[in-house]
């Protein structure tokens, strides 16, 4: 994880403000989007504050909260910023994607619906079976979200979510390939770039999230592929947009 973080992770985070910050032509064109997004930084500590801030206001009329509702907000915030986080490197995924679609001139809106399907029913239900899965609660730093709860007799959430996310996962990446096969069938040139890229990505994401301690390595896991050609496009970017001056 250090190694990731050090060597991956970090510059990745610092190409970004290479191209946005400290970028003199971006806060040309961007100048709102880039004092918006400073207010991001602000939504951590006020989900954190608020609840105290209450806690305050109602103590003097001896009305004080419990510590559950003081920490609701941190946990909120929590939750919160590791979906986002999630959601974030799969926006990675589909920004590479797109490239590769792209590139190979892949479009028609027949593919596009059944690539975009595929592409989050692939991505999103490893993350629903493993807030359903019975080994949930045996990660690490995981939270009870009351889906194991049991609503009538023995079943709860857990226990519908869990085989319906599989089915839906099993049944989107079959149905994919056989939508692939057809192609190829028909005589239509195949994607290799795209297929080969989500070939990679889906496999690694269901294993991520297969067992509890690979949970705990969740994101450098999912994460040091995008690291690692976002890399090479911010490369590239760079020498297309401050070429090397020649001596003359």
């Amino acid at each position: 994880v250090l190694s990731w973080g050090l060597i991956l992770d970090a510059p990745h985070v610092w190409a970004t403000l290479a191209r946005t910050l400290f970028d003199p032509d971006e806060w040309k064109v961007r100048r709102r989007e880039i004092w918006v997004s400073f207010v991001w930084f602000f939504v951590g500590p006020a989900a954190i504050l608020l609840p105290y801030v209450l806690g305050s206001l109602t103590a003097p009329l001896g009305f004080g909260l419990p510590a559950a509702v003081l920490s609701f907000g941190a946990l909120t915030y929590f939750v919160f910023f590791r979906f986002w986080a999630y959601y974030h490197v799969v926006r990675q995924h589909w920004g590479f994607f797109s490239l590769y679609k792209r590139k190979a001139g892949d479009y028609g809106s027949l593919v596009n619906r059944v690539d975009w399907w595929f592409f989050n029913l692939s991505l999103y239900m490893p993350l629903v079976m493993f807030l359903a899965s019975p080994f949930y609660l045996k990660t690490p730093g995981s939270i009870d979200r009351g889906l194991m709860t049991p609503i009538v007799g023995g079943w709860s959430l857990a226990k519908l979510l869990y085989p319906t996310a599989w089915a839906l996962y099993l049944g989107v990446i079959l149905f994919y390939l056989g939508f692939q096969l057809a192609l190829w069938l028909d005589g239509s040139p195949l994607n290799g770039s795209k297929l080969l890229y989500m070939a990679l990505v889906v496999p690694l994401h269901l294993v991520a999230y297969s067992h509890p301690i690979m949970a705990v390595f969740l994101v450098p896991l999912v994460t040091v592929g995008h690291n690692i050609q976002y890399h090479c496009i911010i490369y590239s970017y760079a020498q297309n947009k401050y070429p090397a001056k020649t001596e003359k």
